[in-house]
């Protein structure tokens, strides 16, 4: 669903300034640097930095939606050779 922005603190990061199709029929506005195939990776490496920054001796809660079963993908080019049993694709 458009636009393809991120939101953090209820608030758009970025503007929809140019129009992008991630699959077919479904294109709309994104922010230029959006990528749906980013979007995991991206969302992982923010949770982690959320989780470091809070007080160990705290509790809190986070909820982290994954969004893989919708975007059809093989592994992320920077996660190439990572995998402990083998070389992912």
């Amino acid at each position: 669903m458009t636009p393809y922005i991120y939101i953090q603190d209820d608030r758009f990061v970025g503007e929809g300034t140019v129009e992008k199709e991630f699959h077919p029929g479904r294109d709309g506005a994104a922010a230029p640097d959006f990528e749906a195939i980013d979007v995991l990776v991206d969302v992982g490496e923010k949770s982690v930095e959320y989780i470091l920054q809070q007080d160990a001796s705290q509790p809190f809660f986070t909820y982290i939606p994954l969004a893989s079963p919708h975007t059809s993908h093989s592994a992320h080019a920077g996660m190439a050779g990572e995998e402990r049993t083998g070389t992912l694709c």
